[in-house]
């Protein structure tokens, strides 16, 4: 068995490398192992195309679909999003070959689309920033491009409001550091759960207070903001 076993490999080795010819162990008709090539030609070779998307050169894309626009509904005067003007859409002009997508800045789901459609941020009483992107690639040109926009979202105060319990308006601030006086100085109310309109257990008479209130900003900027509050019923 082994005498047989030897010459085989021997006789697969040299027809690896393609320099031999093989014979069978019976010496039957021959058949040859063509060479194997060191290289392919260049017609052989196959065409490849880089995926890796790079960065395009400048002015490659039109700024047209480049410089998206920026709508605020119902239309904020101070372009400033804030629970009375909450809703934001984004858009930008199609191009051919062009692919858009929507950071929105806020870590949820991109938007794959040249418009993003109605978009509303978690509203609070608090200061933040949001940092809108836009990814353009161009499919032809196997590049992409960048553009970004900031939108501010800013705490609403109202200058009225009614804590009758009906669970209409009836807390003024909540999540804010709040302080509230009466006419005479008077801390009627300071913390940050929001005033319920109460003064020790009872609600105060339907008048004008005065409030402070204290915020940081998204710099982490201390920031101030005085004025007054009408309580009605």
């Amino acid at each position: 068995m082994k005498k047989i076993i030897f010459p085989i490999l021997i006789l697969f080795f040299l027809a690896y490398v393609g320099h031999a010819e093989i014979t069978s162990l019976n010496h039957k008709p021959e058949y040859k192992i063509s060479e194997i090539p060191d290289s392919l030609t260049d017609q052989e070779k196959i065409p490849f195309k880089s995926t890796t998307l790079g960065k395009c050169t400048e002015g490659l894309i039109p700024s047209q679909n480049l410089d998206f626009t920026i709508t605020i509904n119902p239309p904020s005067p101070s372009f400033l999003l804030d629970i009375r003007h909450k809703d934001i859409a984004c858009a930008v002009s199609p191009g051919p070959g062009l692919t858009f997508e929507f950071d929105m800045g806020d870590g949820t789901e991109k938007i794959q689309d040249k418009n993003t459609g109605p978009y509303r941020y978690p509203m609070n009483n608090n200061f933040k920033d949001y940092t809108i992107t836009l990814t353009v690639t161009d499919t032809i040109n196997n590049c992409f491009e960048t553009r970004s926009k900031t939108v501010h979202v800013v705490p609403f105060i109202p200058n009225v409001f009614s804590p009758n319990g009906d669970g209409i308006n009836d807390v003024f601030m909540k999540d804010v550091d709040l302080q509230i006086f009466d006419r005479n100085g008077t801390i009627l109310y300071k913390g940050l759960e929001g005033w319920d309109g109460r003064y020790k257990g009872r609600f105060v008479d339907p008048d004008t207070y005065f409030y402070l209130m204290y915020f940081t900003d998204p710099k982490n900027k201390l920031l101030t903001r005085r004025g007054f509050i009408t309580v009605v019923k």
